[in-house]
């Protein structure tokens, strides 16, 4: 681990990835560089993760309903 970022080890990584949808994420998120690009794509699906994980706990308790039927394809 080399520097920290927002107080949060960081790692070089390597990956190959399409330019072009990079280029696109980077445009879609207004990411000034494209690591800002991949970390909020990352943060992003993070977050979505604990939206659904939360959701499913409301399902789960009665407090909401699922409609579209997200809970229904996500458990597993």
């Amino acid at each position: 681990m080399a520097r920290t970022s927002r107080s949060a080890p960081v790692q070089r990584k390597n990956f190959y990835l399409r330019v072009e949808t990079l280029k696109k994420a980077q445009k879609a998120l207004g990411a000034r560089t494209e690591t800002e690009a991949v970390e909020r794509a990352l943060e992003l699906v993070v977050f979505q993760e604990e939206a659904l994980r939360a959701f499913r706990e409301l399902c789960e308790k009665g407090e909401m309903e699922d409609v579209f039927g997200h809970y229904r394809q996500r458990s597993a």
